[in-house]
């Protein structure tokens, strides 16, 4: 049985599905992971791959069994928001959401409001992701 697949499943049993029913919720035909896990093919698109890691709320890297820690995506080293560094328990982001930013406190502005109200609407692990994705720009526009 090919590494990716057992890791998928894995994942699945994890969560409490299984990958038929992951399928079935990503509108993925179950011949595809039928397909991976006869070894008929060995890999999946990087497309199909991220769908599944966002839906099982782990990263790529462990599913293809980079890493051990499902969440590894989320505790890079260094994560800062404003020079503030990105708190919480990311291990416990798929059940309480619970992440802290430590940021300057002043008045929103529109634009920031309307931010806030998308932001809101995000799964917890979308959050986690859109922190880090934000501390990386804002450190690039200030090495520029």
């Amino acid at each position: 049985m090919c590494e990716l697949y057992t890791m998928i499943d894995k994942r699945c049993k994890e969560r409490g599905t299984n990958v038929t029913q992951m399928c079935n919720s990503l509108n993925l035909t179950r011949s595809m992971l039928s397909e991976l896990k006869a070894e008929r093919t060995k890999s999946l698109t990087s497309d199909v791959l991220t769908k599944i890691a966002n839906h099982l709320e782990c990263s790529v890297d462990y599913l293809l069994g980079r890493t051990d820690n499902p969440m590894s995506h989320l505790t890079q080293a260094g994560s800062t928001v404003n020079n503030a560094p990105i708190s919480g328990n990311f291990n416990s982001i798929g059940n309480s959401g619970s992440i802290s930013v430590s940021t300057t406190e002043h008045a929103l502005d529109e634009n920031e409001k309307a931010l806030l109200e998308y932001y809101k609407e995000l799964s917890p692990l979308d959050k986690a992701q859109l922190l880090i994705d934000v501390a990386k720009m804002s450190k690039k526009e200030k090495d520029t």
